[in-house]
């Protein structure tokens, strides 16, 4: 995020210019930044799909240090891009994630090494689990923390809110090295939060403004302006590289050798700095560098001073603003921006309303497989139904990857079913349906029989849903049902489910792919679930997947040959736990009679036409944590 490189320049030749404060009161976070940095700060695992007991548990140290320092944290995430601007470098983001998935679990056991179980050089920054900024926000709301969800890409509004509350910002995102905030900028890796009290090294714009000849707060936006940023494409031009080395041969301060990227971003703020204004700069560039890479340049500067110039906004005025267009033109009802501003209503089924399409977000997976997500196609095509009156087009694209080669194609859902139409209630009409109404409808998207959910607890009706949906569509063996309603039923305790895998068992020996598929697909179609449940205004409540899953022990759950003892060792304690494992087998066997009788069998072929091929950078915007 932000500009290839600078992050480490500031560190290794700016950090001397910083100031080091005691952290207190108000402080704004990026949240999608966060939602990446603790768990790549923590070496979190993600192997086996996703330990988000662990994860959340990281989330809840890292906000409870700073509540106990008498710190106030102001939480805000990105919204959609209804722009499309960023759309290419999310789907490079994606497509960077895959691979690095696909690099990870094709290697063999024995390749993989180090504390997050990852093979030497590779590169997981880019890789968080599909519940990662779920199990953010739920546990935020459990700690009583403000947060909302913003339009677009946030920074603009997280530096206009740090300045309206005079408070600093932290983020692990490079492009906030150039907003004046006057609080000043915290990147993630110089707040101690580990300690108390909280201390940080903060960054000034104003500081970094006066170390250039000509003090005007545009000189240093020259930087992403030839560097590029997410939204300007960087200059390549060999005249420009050309005059730098002449020019700081010319001081003496040139480096010799090959070039780093960090050598040429050090080189170039040299360069720049040895103009006294901005118009001697750009005369000098319109010496040596072609007409249209002069051209370019201003350009990019204009784009430059348009994203970085602070606009005004404040977090009364994001909750307020009542009206959000559609993509048919259709301003959304009212309860639709309230739930989504509150995280009550998934960006991703805010993407189809914004438009028409959306890109489905990855899935730690088998990469010899064709994407898990595949398997809520069903449930997808009732959401969409219900989101019709919105739609411009009632056939609604989905990009997604379809195998193992990292081909992403788009795929056709028709949400003019009259059959789903006629079960469903509409989006427009939704705050008059009640919610038995409203609860009948989940029932029918996923399959299941209203009547099975009075046997269960509210926070486990979604979860009997989902399993319910999950067992007839992947038929799966009866030994990983098992698995998986153990590991719900044990990480429902809110204990360290690693606690319960022997210390003597080797981390990689329960890693199978074939397996980790089929437990993704049970992540696709729980998260599936839960988009549906918010466009129908939340008739149940949702268990964050820290409650719920954890990969590692489904995993080992999975590689035991008998794991009917292991049920009755796990739940010999508890008879609750043991009826209420013996409840959930019973909705899974159902299930599965169900899908004998209807002939249902998951295969990995294509089961939805293909338009035409979209696997170009250009397609939509992946929001993931994302």
């Amino acid at each position: 995020m932000g500009i290839r490189g600078i992050t480490t320049y500031m560190k290794q030749c700016y950090s001397n210019r910083w100031k080091t404060i005691e952290v207190r009161g108000q402080l704004i976070l990026d949240a999608m930044s966060i939602c990446f940095a603790i768990p790549r700060n923590n070496h979190t695992d993600w192997l086996h799909g996703g330990q988000y007991w662990e994860l959340r548990q990281s989330y809840k140290r890292f906000i409870t240090s700073l509540l106990e320092s008498g710190i106030e944290p102001i939480v805000i995430f990105d919204g959609i891009d209804y722009t499309r601007k960023k759309s290419g470098v999310m789907m490079r983001r994606k497509k960077s994630a895959r691979q690095t998935i696909s690099n990870v679990l094709d290697k063999p056991s024995s390749a993989v090494t180090g504390k997050a179980g990852l093979p030497h050089g590779s590169k997981s920054n880019d890789v968080i689990p599909l519940f990662s900024e779920a199990v953010f926000c739920e546990t935020l709301r459990e700690l009583g923390v403000c947060f909302i969800f913003a339009d677009g890409d946030a920074d603009n509004a997280i530096a206009s809110i740090a300045n309206n509350y005079s408070c600093p910002v932290v983020s692990d995102d490079s492009d906030f090295f150039f907003f004046n905030i006057r609080a000043g900028y915290i990147p993630f890796y110089n707040l101690h939060w580990e300690q108390q009290p909280v201390t940080a090294q903060v960054y000034y714009y104003q500081y970094f403004v006066y170390s250039f000849n000509f003090k005007c707060l545009e000189a240093p936006l020259l930087i992403p302006a030839i560097l590029g940023n997410d939204y300007i494409k960087p200059l390549k031009s060999p005249c420009l590289r050309g005059d730098i080395a002449v020019t700081l041969l010319k001081y003496r301060e040139r480096r010799g050798g090959s070039k780093s990227w960090l050598d040429k971003i050090d080189e170039l703020i040299m360069y720049l700095r040895k103009f006294s204004s901005l118009d001697k700069f750009l005369n000098r560039v319109s010496r040596c560098c072609l007409r249209n890479e002069v051209s370019i340049i201003e350009k990019n500067l204009e784009i430059a001073k348009e994203f970085y110039t602070i606009k005004a906004f404040s977090i009364d005025g994001i909750m307020d603003k009542a009206k959000i267009t559609t993509s048919n033109g259709t301003t959304l009802p009212l309860w639709v921006i309230q739930q989504y501003r509150n995280g009550q209503f998934s960006s991703y089924a805010m993407k189809p309303l914004a438009h028409n399409d959306s890109a489905l977000p990855y899935i730690i997976d088998n990469p010899k497989r064709r994407s898990a997500m595949f398997i809520g196609l069903p449930i997808r095509c009732c959401m969409y139904t219900i989101l019709q009156p919105l739609l411009e087009d009632p056939c609604v694209h989905e990009t997604v990857c379809v195998d193992s080669k990292e081909k992403y194609r788009d795929i056709v859902c028709d949400a003019a079913n009259e059959c789903l139409k006629f079960n469903l209630p509409s989006v427009t009409n939704m705050e008059k349906a009640s919610i038995s109404c409203r609860i009948d409808a989940l029932c029918f998207s996923l399959e299941c029989s209203s009547g099975i959910l009075n046997w269960f607890e509210d926070k486990l009706k979604l979860v009997v849903l989902s399993l319910t949906f999950w067992t007839k569509h992947v038929v799966p063996d009866i030994h990983l049902i098992k698995s998986l309603i153990l590991c719900f039923i044990v990480c429902s305790l809110d204990r360290d489910p690693s606690s319960h895998i022997p210390h003597s068992i080797d981390s990689d020996s329960s890693q199978n792919n074939d397996t980790l598929h089929v437990f993704s697909m049970w992540q696709c179609v729980y998260y599936d679930t839960m988009k549906l449940n918010n466009v129908l205004m939340n008739p149940l409540s949702f268990t964050t997947p820290a409650l719920l899953f954890d990969g590692k022990l489904a995993m080992y759950y999975a590689s035991l040959a008998d794991i009917d003892s292991t049920v009755r060792m796990e739940l010999v304690s508890s008879l609750q736990s043991l009826a209420l494992f013996n409840s959930l087998m019973f909705v899974c066997t159902e299930s599965l009679k169900a899908a004998t009788k209807d002939g249902i069998q998951y295969d990995q072929t294509v089961y939805f036409e293909f338009s035409s091929d979209s696997s170009s950078d250009d397609s939509n915007e992946d929001d993931d944590s994302a």
